[in-house]
């Protein structure tokens, strides 16, 4: 498992996601009531584990100076699609012991949209085998655009390897 730069050195041993949606009663005059779908709630991920071994304690430190931090954040889960999430809440469970440290955490997802787009460089560097239409598809931008940015190059189809490339 991981959260922003933290990667678990071993997953946790108790993990669940919890989806819901939210769902009203709507009640009419004269007809009884509906159930109203008002769309789906954000996911909350809680779950434990225990860190051990020689590492326990700086495992568990270096996990709360994460929590410390604040920020939304990607949460990878393997098996499940990335959440764009907020680190919630995070507790010890038991005294350290001989290299044991018990631990439970909750992660809130930040929003259902995807976490923002980095922003879009300037200009990049064509690779072998690029064409305008490969870079501004990759680059999200419209080949009108790369063109009418990049007056000079001739052979839109058939980019020279290290070429410069404005996105505008």
């Amino acid at each position: 498992m991981r959260y922003k730069s933290y990667v678990w050195p071993n997953n946790p041993s108790h993990i669940q996601l919890t989806n819901r949606r939210d769902v009203r009663e709507l009640r009419q005059p004269f007809a009884g009531a509906v159930a109203q779908d008002l769309g789906r709630r954000m996911r909350a991920v809680k779950g434990s584990g225990l860190f051990f071994g020689d590492t326990a304690l700086p495992d568990y430190a270096r996990l709360q100076s994460v929590f410390a931090c604040g920020g939304a954040g990607t949460l990878i889960i393997p098996g499940f699609d990335a959440i764009w999430a907020q680190f919630e809440e995070l507790e010890m469970t038991q005294d350290p012991g001989p290299g044991m440290i018990g631990y439970r955490f909750a992660f809130r997802e930040q929003s259902a949209a995807a976490p923002p787009a980095p922003p879009t460089p300037a200009s990049v560097i064509a690779g072998a085998g690029d064409s305008l239409f490969a870079v501004a598809s990759r680059y999200g931008v419209s080949l009108e655009q790369l063109v009418l940015c990049n007056p000079d190059i001739r052979h839109p189809f058939d980019l020279i390897a290290g070429r410069v490339v404005r996105l505008c």
